[in-house]
């Protein structure tokens, strides 16, 4: 809780032990879950409603931290006290679109959406295959690749392109519910709040739907 800024920000990161049979399914994954949700199927329509929400803002990443992957989805929105008095709730809001997008994806037949997967798998490759244009950050990973061989470590944040053609739409799929079912979750909330910001988490029927853990 602060008063420094004049938006709040949403985040949840998913955690898990990064290997070499995840690495490539997470950086696909991540890119796909941003390209729509149940009620949001379009990225047009994401852009819609974030339109409608004063203009507020929604990313997503990815990173390697130990040996551990972080998929990262973020939104920002301005605080509620600078807001015209018409009862709206941006914080509610946001907290709600941003658990849809991450935890009730586009589903079409029991499946990610093959159009979907497929254009992010070539953007994915596209990004792996890049590395090499920015000298000094490629002398890293390689050097890292090299240092920490054969160890979770020296996995390339990205995954690796020659994995890329066992991700389809199915077991992508099959992938994040099992994902979503075991992965460490963290969900921070900065900004100006109160004490409602729990039961506003704990209430969200996404949230609901997840399985406990320990």
């Amino acid at each position: 809780n602060t008063n420094k800024f004049k938006t709040n920000l949403v985040a949840v990161f998913l955690t898990v032990p990064i290997t070499r049979e995840n690495v490539t399914f997470n950086s696909v994954l991540s890119s796909v879950l941003r390209r729509g949700s149940k009620n949001m199927p379009t990225q047009e329509q994401i852009s819609r409603e974030l339109e409608n929400m004063y203009g507020a803002s929604f990313d997503c990443g990815i990173s390697k931290t130990g040996d551990n992957h972080i998929l990262k989805f973020y939104i920002e929105t301005i605080n509620d006290r600078f807001l015209p008095q018409n009862g709206e709730n941006m914080l509610k809001q946001s907290i709600e679109k941003l658990l849809e997008i991450v935890f009730n994806p586009l589903i079409e037949n029991g499946k990610f959406k093959e159009e979907y997967v497929e254009q992010e798998k070539n953007n994915v490759k596209r990004r792996i295959e890049g590395k090499i244009d920015n000298k000094a950050k490629y002398a890293i990973e390689r050097c890292l690749e090299e240092m920490y061989k054969d160890e979770a470590y020296g996995l390339y944040t990205y995954g690796y392109v020659e994995d890329l053609e066992q991700i389809g739409p199915e077991n992508l799929y099959r992938y994040y519910k099992e994902l979503i079912n075991t992965c460490k979750i963290d969900i921070f909330v900065s900004g100006k709040i109160d004490s409602d910001i729990s039961n506003l988490l704990i209430e969200n029927e996404n949230i609901k739907n997840l399985q406990s853990r320990e």
